[in-house]
């Protein structure tokens, strides 16, 4: 892979492998400013849909918090048994609360943090999805996180 920066080349060997949950009630803009930005930068990023339920499995449509449709690379099912360099989680309600429910999701989020590999959540999702991550260790302050201060 060739990249063109400053004018100047460099090559790449291994773009970043990246996986991008998508949900419906997911919010636009912490779900398309990562996208951009990581595929900019050369990551070979799959917009993955996670479904609400059963029913939603089908397709790869997405409805987004502010009803801006927009449509997935990928269903969870068939790219879950796949590695992946970073797991990328958008906030945005109802699109979070989802995720949280998500089994399949939640198994690959542990997997992936076993494996000492990379893990984004934007907003909602912190709380939400990646609460099931923070207090595994015997300490509290063994778990790190990242997050905006609040505002209250």
């Amino acid at each position: 892979y060739q990249r063109r920066v400053h004018g100047d080349y460099y090559f790449q060997k291994d773009m970043a492998k990246v996986f991008l949950a998508i949900a419906h009630g997911s919010e636009e803009i912490e779900t398309v400013t990562p996208l951009d930005y990581l595929r900019r930068s050369g990551a070979k990023v799959t917009l993955v849909k996670i479904p609400k339920d059963e029913a939603d499995k089908a397709d790869l449509f997405i409805k987004g918090s502010r009803g801006v449709n927009m449509i997935a690379d990928a269903k969870l099912d068939d790219v879950i048994s796949e590695p992946w360099d970073m797991i990328v989680i958008p906030g945005g309600l109802p699109g979070a609360e989802y995720m949280a429910k998500c089994e399949k999701l939640i198994g690959l989020l542990k997997k992936q943090k076993a494996e000492k590999k990379g893990i984004a959540a934007i907003c909602a999702s912190p709380a939400l999805v990646l609460a099931c991550l923070l207090y595994t260790s015997p300490s509290p302050r063994d778990a790190t996180l990242s997050r905006m201060p609040s505002s209250a």
